[in-house]
């Protein structure tokens, strides 16, 4: 059930309740007019007394379980940027192994070394600021893609 729905339903059934009974109970209580209205003044105060508590508790609650989610949301965004960083290391590692390789060999001319470091360079500066991200929101994405040192195709 939609906690706006629950919420809503355990506000009416309260009132309704409230008023069959207490306006029952007043008139059991007292015989006098006046006191009746004196009463019933007491009575309407303590039900918005009770009924703003009732509402804080259980706005609160349902905050709380909110706050919960996004937190666990976080947390499972935050992990599946580590995981992400860990795999796009070891590829990182993977080019710098076969870098060391093709200076060794010479299979290479000096261009293309040149080029292959500054691409091992920059995915090692994005990478680390992969790791920066903490916030599941579209604005920090957009700006680590935006990034002007972003890696594309063209400089790869």
């Amino acid at each position: 059930m939609a906690p706006q729905f629950r919420i809503t339903l355990i506000y009416f059934i309260f009132g309704i309740l409230w008023i069959l009974l207490s306006d029952t109970a007043v008139e059991l209580m007292f015989y006098s007019l006046k006191y009746v209205t004196i009463a019933q003044t007491f009575k309407g105060w303590f039900y918005v007394i009770i009924t703003s508590a009732m509402l804080y508790f259980l706005i609160k609650r349902n905050m709380d379980r909110v706050s919960e989610k996004e937190r666990e949301k976080k947390e499972i965004f935050v992990a599946s940027i580590r995981s992400s960083q860990h795999i796009l290391n070891n590829f990182l590692n993977a080019m710098i192994n076969f870098h060391m390789d093709a200076e060794e060999s010479k299979a290479l001319n000096a261009d293309a070394l040149k080029d292959l470091e500054d691409a091992i360079f920059k995915t090692k500066s994005k990478l680390a600021q992969l790791g920066d991200i903490t916030e599941v929101e579209t604005t920090e994405i957009e700006k680590f893609m935006k990034n002007p040192e972003s890696l594309n195709v063209k400089e790869l």
